[in-house]
């Protein structure tokens, strides 16, 4: 880490509408295991059910792949995946998982804090 305590790596924030599954998978299925990127994972999902994200993306990448939990530091060459119900933000390399308060848009919300906690133009599109 830098003096800003900021990680000195790429965390890559995808995010994808309920059927972004296909999508996500060949994207992991082409990234390499030992590219020095930590991925996060926003996806809409129902609030009130487990999701098995975490297991159907590990089946095509290499890399670990796990659901957020709250203060986690980010590490290179892992996939976390946003819990159902929850909003996620990373402040200095760690994750932070909350529930939420009031309806908010968990793709926008962790786009907009990765965009600013790490002065990098973040892009995406509404389209998985």
């Amino acid at each position: 880490m830098n003096q800003n305590h900021t990680p000195e790596f790429v965390i890559a924030a995808l995010g994808a509408s309920a059927g972004g599954l296909e999508p996500l998978e060949t994207f992991f299925k082409h990234m390499p295991a030992d590219a020095g990127i930590a991925f996060v994972i926003v996806q809409h999902l129902a609030p009130d059910h487990p999701t098995a994200l975490p297991e159907l993306l590990g089946r095509h990448t290499g890399m670990p792949v796990e659901q957020a939990q709250d203060n986690t530091q980010v590490v290179p060459n892992r996939v976390y995946v946003i819990p159902p119900n929850a909003t996620l933000t990373i402040e200095n390399g760690t994750l932070g998982v909350a529930t939420p308060v009031e309806l908010i848009q968990p793709i926008d919300n962790v786009l907009g804090i990765v965009t600013k906690s790490h002065s990098f133009l973040a892009r995406y599109s509404t389209r998985a």
